[in-house]
């Protein structure tokens, strides 16, 4: 059974082979045995980029960051640098293979989108006109539980927890506004939390349900934490995978170095166009060398092929990559409320600490800000925990509900 912890007390859930915590009675299943089929390795290129960021430029920029004046004072030609070093790595990727750089494949709709154990696929219409997709299976006798995906992903990210959950509650794996198949927002603007948070709240009540289990990762862990604050009646209780709490984010990136500079694509992202070029350039072969690819060949197995080309049909959707950046571009014009009541409902945080955008330091400083919180860290899962360690977090999941 999968360690379970409540507030004031972590679980590690150890590998197999790995030592597991000492005053740990109970310890989870390993991961599966996999032989995988290597792959070839791995362009360094982005990573170099990387270091340039961190070791020229954010000491810098840190100290301003450190009196709060960062924003106003350089924010704009920090911004610039970004782009100015990317367009460099962008330049030199141009010249090493000018027909490649710009390639760009077609991306149907690879058959696991239309595996028949994820449910069936279904659209609703908001009252504001926004136009929803979902994906939903179960009894819609049983309990809502609602999933809400992250950047950039979309509903076929939680694949692996639908196939478990929907024999005793009725799953819902939604896409939010800009994503997959729902409606793409033309503004910045329309990708403010009051609008992410009343997406989910109406998304509720027009399924015919009053509460839900709501289960969110990355971004959608984010928004699902302001929407347990603002509407605390629609969440009976939270699940929340690798997304820091929206009251704790700002002060602990203020205080801890090399998270700020894990965060440097906050900056990036708020120019147009080179981010959207960033992405998809070589036929979005970033999404193979690095958002979805691990430090070893073990994490690499748990995304196919298939896998990786249904995220790159979701991005390579018109619209769907300057979408999905727009989540960022708003939330620095626009940032959550840091003075929401707190999250009352019971809540379980999942947290792969292999993660390389967000720190497992954040743990200790989101635990202060909910009483009835359960936390499992899962050591080897990446920031895709949930893909990742399929297995773990819904064991861990299940005991929390029960």
């Amino acid at each position: 059974m999968t360690n379970m912890a409540k507030k004031g007390q972590t679980v590690d859930v150890p590998q197999r082979g790995a030592p597991g915590p000492k005053n740990t009675q109970h310890r989870a299943a390993g991961h599966d045995e996999v032989k995988p089929t290597p792959k070839p390795k791995k362009s360094s290129f982005p990573s170099t980029a990387h270091l340039l960021l961190n070791f020229v430029f954010w000491p810098f920029t840190y100290a301003f960051y450190k009196v709060r004046i960062v924003a106003v004072i350089i924010g704009p030609f920090l911004i610039v640098f970004y782009n100015a070093i990317v367009a460099c790595v962008l330049f030199y990727k141009f010249v090493k293979s000018p027909g490649a750089f710009f390639r760009r494949g077609d991306h149907p709709s690879p058959p696991c989108l239309s595996d028949q154990r994820y449910g069936s696929h279904h659209y609703i219409k908001l009252k504001k006109g926004l136009k929803l997709h979902y994906i939903t299976a179960g009894s819609p006798a049983q309990p809502l539980m609602l999933f809400v995906h992250g950047f950039p992903e979309f509903w076929y990210s939680w694949r692996h927890q639908i196939d478990t959950f929907k024999t005793q509650y009725r799953v819902v794996a939604m896409d939010m506004r800009g994503y997959g198949d729902s409606d793409i927002m033309p503004s910045v603007s329309d990708y403010n939390m009051d609008e992410l948070t009343s997406d989910i709240s109406e998304l509720v009540t027009s399924l015919g349900y009053k509460s839900c289990i709501l289960v969110g990762h990355d971004w959608g862990g984010f928004i699902s934490w302001v929407v347990a604050m603002k509407y605390p009646e629609i969440v009976s209780k939270l699940i929340v995978m690798n997304a820091p709490h929206p009251g704790m984010f700002q002060t602990y990136l203020s205080g801890h170095f090399t998270q700020f500079l894990k965060s440097w694509y906050f900056m990036f992202f708020q120019m147009p166009f080179l981010p959207e070029l960033m992405l998809s350039n070589t036929d979005y072969q970033i999404f193979d060398d690095r958002i979805f690819a691990g430090d070893d060949d073990s994490h690499e197995q748990k995304f196919t092929d298939e896998d990786i080309e249904a995220f790159k049909h979701n991005a390579a959707r018109p619209g769907g990559l300057t979408a999905m950046i727009n989540y960022y571009r708003c939330i620095l014009k626009d940032p959550a409320s840091t003075t929401l009541p707190p999250v009352t409902c019971p809540t379980l945080l999942l947290w792969g600490e292999e993660d390389r955008a967000l720190e497992k330091g954040m743990i200790p400083y989101v635990e202060a800000l909910v009483d009835d919180i359960t936390v499992v860290r899962v050591p080897g899962a990446s920031h895709w925990v949930q893909q990742d360690e399929p297995k773990i977090c819904n064991r861990a999941m299940r005991a929390f509900l029960n």
